[in-house]
């Protein structure tokens, strides 16, 4: 499976991981599309409300280590820092549906190997 066959899985699962309106990714058709639409979300979210921000980073299980580099990391004139911690979230909630579909397969496969 390719990286465009797992985006709407993988928005799908930021939408429940953030507690988002289920609309908010309904149209994502690219990576670039989705990777916007998470920026906005975490640019809310970090002036709105840091520590819901905070927690959700927690709950999806993103690494406080990945968080403080984007963080520290000297700033060039144009780096968008939101979009590089929408990145960090995206890397690992494709991850997670690469993984999933992993083991998905691997059980069917077993089960289809399994006749009694």
């Amino acid at each position: 499976m390719n990286n465009n066959e797992l985006l709407q899985p993988t928005a799908a699962l930021i939408v429940k991981s953030l507690h988002l309106d289920d609309n908010t990714f309904a149209d994502v058709d690219a990576f670039e599309a989705l990777r916007q639409r998470v920026r906005s979300v975490v640019e809310n979210m970090l002036e709105h409300d840091p520590q819901r921000f905070i927690n959700m980073l927690y709950i999806m299980d993103i690494s406080e280590k990945k968080v403080a580099e984007v963080l520290r990391a000297p700033k060039q004139e144009n780096d968008d820092v939101y979009l590089q911690l929408a990145d960090v979230i995206i890397a690992r909630e494709l991850k997670k549906v690469e993984t999933r579909l992993a083991y998905k397969e691997k059980f069917t496969a077993e089960e289809d190997g399994e006749k009694w």
